[in-house]
């Protein structure tokens, strides 16, 4: 059985309870949901007493421009709502949220930070603790935001719990909540599990045991209460009590028999918040369950420093009257496009285009999956195979090879120049020169104009059929000899005179 005294720093005072369930390892959750956020632990004003926690935060400019910041976190009064802020090496300047943004949910304040003027390049922004007691959920640039980039994040919006450097006692802290504001009228009925939503955890007891069942819990002013259930009975109203720390709250007992048991929370009040639930009972242990959500990798932090510090490159926990910056760490690669080009291309291409080209071609073997379109103008080297259709402008040279197929129907408009061999079948228009070759099968309309030279010898058989369009004999300029008479019986005729002869020469 895990001691109450063994809580790996997941509780802020010593309690009586014999087991500890992390409250995302919850079940059949409804509503409730898991959060990780950065915290300055504590509950009173620890402004000039105490050791001094803060973080790191590091961004990129691609130009001079100008930088504001907004926070969004959980402000519990008027105690735990500014921070110092120092901008690169800048002097240190004090950021009130404003008293006015007091509330038992995450959003975003109403007063942002200072404005800055930055250079091209690295900035480091240091957030360092004024007051304890405030958690913070992100910090958004509000102003210079694509001109300036949070180093590994690709948002305007950069987690909190990530910055790459925190510092003690500043600390990463993952629950559950029920999300909304308090309000004694929002409040949810017991047994409302609709309003309420639910989260479950388990248990088991060897023997019959009285358990004693309570939360690790922030429970302030009406954020103070859920609904419980065990094993499937009733539903009741569980009023936690009251602290801005995460602290130990009331507890509900129940007398249970031997064997496994549930117990049910709802949410009653908008805002509770707890990290753990404690089972305390002497015969009664916990199953190990898998959390919600996976773990939240915990970031490296600093040992506060001696009074006598070295020169380090990363902020100390007392910040000194001129800040040393923080030594330039690149951007890693992101899966979306960068702003500025990176000074080394990518080993793998990435699946969007970037903003701007990159100094020198990825290393990439692989070509791109979309091809590349045709070119508007023809190559001016014929392509080895021709194509299955024809281009819209033909290639300065032929295909070296033929299609394959001749062309099906004939031509409708005569070519320039004839063809070397006649084609099988006469074309419909006759072509403008006649062929040197006399085509096997007269044309169904003459040519034009008559060859300028007679065949060499007759055709040795005659043509099949003559013609369609006999030619009409043109009229000779001259008059021809009357043909005589037919005889019309076989008498002979009447001797006659003969006619003189006429004085026009006969044709030869």
């Amino acid at each position: 059985m895990i001691k109450c005294t063994i809580f790996l720093l997941l509780l802020a005072s010593t309690c009586t309870a014999t087991n500890v369930i992390l409250a995302r390892a919850g079940t059949d959750v409804s509503l409730f949901r898991v959060r990780t956020v950065l915290e300055s632990p504590g509950d009173v004003n620890a402004l000039g007493t105490g050791p001094k926690g803060g973080a790191n935060y590091q961004f990129y400019c691609s130009a001079a421009t100008t930088v504001q910041f907004g926070v969004n976190a959980l402000v519990l009064g008027v105690m735990q709502d500014s921070a110092f802020v120092i901008m690169d090496t800048g002097s240190q300047t004090t950021w009130q949220f404003g008293s006015g943004d007091v509330r038992d949910m995450f959003a975003y304040t109403t007063t942002q930070s200072l404005t800055y003027s930055v250079s091209q390049g690295m900035h480091s922004l240091s957030i360092l603790e004024r007051e304890d007691g405030t958690r913070y959920d992100h910090f958004k640039m509000v102003l210079g935001y694509g001109t300036c980039f949070w180093v590994g994040w690709t948002t305007e919006d950069f987690p909190a719990y990530m910055a790459p450097t925190i510092v003690p006692p500043w600390q990463v802290a993952t629950f559950v909540e029920f999300p909304g504001r308090m309000s004694s009228a929002s409040k949810c009925t017991p047994g409302d599990t609709v309003c309420s939503g639910t989260i479950s955890y388990e248990f088991y007891c060897s023997a019959p045991e009285t358990v004693r069942i309570s939360l690790e819990a922030l429970m302030w002013n009406l954020a103070n209460t859920v609904n419980v259930q065990l094993d499937g009975g009733v539903w009741e109203e569980w009023v936690l009590g009251s602290s801005k720390n995460w602290e130990k709250s009331s507890a509900v007992q129940y007398s249970v028999g031997q064997g496994q048991h549930k117990v049910t929370i709802g949410g009653s009040s908008p805002g509770v918040k707890f990290k753990a639930v404690l089972i305390d009972g002497a015969n009664c242990e916990v199953e190990t369950a898998a959390p919600m959500t996976p773990t939240p990798q915990v970031q490296p932090t600093l040992t506060p420093i001696s009074p006598s510090p070295p020169v380090t490159n990363v902020p100390t926990a007392i910040p000194t009257s001129v800040p040393i910056p923080p030594t330039p760490i690149p951007p890693p690669p992101t899966a979306v496009p960068t702003a500025i080009p990176t000074a080394v291309p990518t080993a793998i291409p990435t699946s969007v285009p970037t903003v701007a080209p990159t100094p020198s071609p990825t290393a990439t073997a692989v070509p791109t999956s979309v091809p590349a379109p045709p070119t508007p103008v023809p190559t001016a080297v014929p392509t080895v195979v021709p194509t299955a259709a024809p281009t819209a402008i033909p290639t300065q040279t032929p295909t070296l090879a033929p299609t394959s197929v001749p062309t099906a129907v004939p031509t409708d408009v005569p070519t320039a120049i004839p063809t070397v061999v006649p084609t099988a079948v006469p074309t419909v228009v006759p072509t403008m020169v006649p062929t040197p070759v006399p085509t096997p099968v007269p044309t169904p309309v003459p040519t034009p104009v008559p060859t300028s030279t007679p065949t060499v010898a007759p055709t040795t058989p005659p043509t099949n059929a003559p013609t369609q369009t006999p030619q009409t004999p043109s009229p000779t300029v001259v008059p021809t000899t009357p043909t005589p008479p037919t005889p019309t019986t076989m008498t002979p005729p009447t001797p006659t005179t003969p006619s003189p002869p006429t004085t026009t020469t006969s044709p030869t």
